[in-house]
């Protein structure tokens, strides 16, 4: 996979012909399996949007040890090098808080009874899966109306690779 590649996965940037198994890197899924596993023991009781999210996070920070910064080949254009570089910066920040706030959502879901409390379960879930994959702010403070607003709207920039977390099987 192309450097330039990686990056516009990492920063939900538009890549031309995007066919998500095109950036499965097979040398990167035991690392990410081994990291998840560490961190979180398992996905496989998490509901699979929010599982596959989360292999998704996980993955693309993997993915950031393949970039050669030194590599001529992926760097930007001199007129688009701030924004560039303002984008990955804030996507680079993006996965590092989400990695450190993972462990704390996923026992927080594993502390609710779903059973029991299945629309507290399920709200909870819809929750964390506005912080982590749509990045609504204010999240607090907005209605789940207005959050599915804002999802519609985010969703045509969302970069994921479908099914990896039944690829990595965590």
């Amino acid at each position: 996979m192309r450097e330039q590649d990686i990056l516009c996965f990492i920063t939900n940037a538009p890549i031309n012909d995007y066919d998500d198994r095109d950036l499965v890197d097979h040398e990167l899924i035991d690392i990410c399996r081994e990291s998840i596993t560490k961190n979180l023991t398992t996905l496989k009781y998490i509901p699979s949007e929010l599982g596959n999210t989360i292999a998704n996070i996980y993955y693309k920070l993997c993915l950031l040890t393949k970039i050669d910064i030194r590599a001529a080949s992926w760097f930007p254009d001199k007129e688009d090098i701030v924004n560039n570089c303002i984008s990955f910066i804030k996507s680079y920040n993006k996965l590092k808080t989400d990695i450190i706030s993972i462990p704390d959502f996923i026992k927080w879901l594993r502390e609710i009874d779903r059973y029991n409390e299945p629309e507290l379960y399920n709200y909870s879930v819809e929750f964390v899966i506005d912080c982590l994959k749509y990045d609504i702010e204010d999240i607090g403070f907005k209605t789940l109306d207005e959050r599915m607003k804002e999802r519609d709207n985010k969703k045509q920039y969302i970069r994921e690779i479908s099914n990896l977390v039944y690829i990595l099987d965590v």
